[in-house]
């Protein structure tokens, strides 16, 4: 039986070790960011802060991100800038972001042309995925059950 149990807190434990906070950056007059969890979610509603390469040590601006996750700031020059996202569950984000100072001439041209990278999608297995494993942990919940049952020398109810 612990044994059991053991098992079941490691294969509950699992997913939850699994969570990251990841993040997309796209460059232009601004940079904007997208921050989203593994599983494609959007952090949405989180506070931020972006520190300036010149104060490292105090926020240059702070703000939250919108409800798909976005954010964006306009730099004051170019540098390495630091993003920190702080969502209510405490997984966030801590990440330089590299600016560049514009181009000139017909190379800005060519940027700004050029259109953005799609966000990455949300994979659709994900959907599939966690109605399949809710079932197995109350297969698994009843199997220990019985197992507990029989174990008494007892017939499960009915």
């Amino acid at each position: 039986m612990r044994v059991l149990l053991l098992v079941l807190g490691a294969t509950l434990a699992g997913p939850a070790m699994a969570h990251q906070v990841l993040h997309e950056v796209r460059h232009g007059k601004a940079v904007a960011v997208r921050v989203f969890e593994s599983d494609g979610d959007p952090v949405a509603m989180a506070a931020f802060e972006v520190f300036a390469p010149a104060e490292p040590t105090h926020p240059w601006s702070t703000g939250r991100t919108d409800g798909d996750g976005w954010l964006a700031f306009v730099p004051s020059g170019p540098g390495r800038w630091r993003l920190r996202v702080i969502p209510a569950d405490g997984h966030g984000l801590d990440v330089e972001v590299e600016t560049a100072p514009p181009p000139a001439g017909p190379a800005a041209a060519l940027i700004a042309a050029s259109p953005a990278p799609p966000p990455p999608a949300a994979s659709g297995s994900n959907a599939l995925l966690r109605p399949l494993l809710g079932l197995a942990v109350i297969a698994l919940l009843f199997a220990a059950l019985v197992l507990a049952w029989r174990k008494k020398g007892r017939s499960p109810p009915r």
